[in-house]
């Protein structure tokens, strides 16, 4: 399948005008595009998108856009699923702490509005594999996604790594 990558904050992205800036800077071009990646694969092949939560400091406002942006995906870009990061683009770990579950929750809520049982899978904020049942009770989520954790602990997802002693060793499987 193709993902189109909508939720890097780097400052690559940026300056070359892609991930969260492509869709905060230009969101028409972001469904054109998918629109087009949909028209020309087959049904077959998947097309998603990852997108972290709007730009706003108003609770309602950013659950108004969101729900713009979630209906133009599914309904105009033509995903088949949705991956939804729970922080801004301003917003980082290391300066705004945890991610915005319940707005992951209401993007869940809008996407199976708008179709029902459509996949939105959660991201960010996912360090240890006791998060995994949290998020996804919190999310209403059909799966997770980690990125920075498991570069950090590749056996994330393993139910042995919720063991302290595990999660103090990272690589000690590698070594085995």
């Amino acid at each position: 399948g193709f993902d189109l990558n909508l939720g890097c904050p780097q400052s690559i992205a940026r300056k070359g005008k892609y991930g969260a800036f492509l869709f905060e800077e230009d969101e028409d071009l972001v469904y054109r595009i998918l629109q087009q990646l949909r028209l020309s694969l087959p049904s077959s092949i998947k097309v998603s998108a990852k997108i972290r939560l709007p730009l706003n400091d108003d609770d309602n406002d950013t659950h108004q856009i969101l729900r713009e942006r979630i209906t133009k995906l599914i309904n105009i870009g033509g995903i088949d699923f949705l991956t939804i990061h729970g922080r801004t683009l301003k917003e980082n770990k290391a300066y705004a702490g945890g991610c915005h579950y319940d707005s992951i929750r209401k993007a869940v809520e809008i996407a199976q509005s708008i179709q029902p049982n459509f996949p939105v899978i959660a991201n960010g904020g996912i360090e240890t594999y006791n998060c995994l049942d949290r998020v996804l009770q919190q999310t209403s989520a059909s799966a997770i996604m980690s990125s920075e954790a498991l570069l950090e602990t590749p056996d994330l997802f393993s139910p042995s790594f919720s063991s302290i002693e595990k999660q103090q060793q990272p690589f000690q499987f590698a070594k085995d």
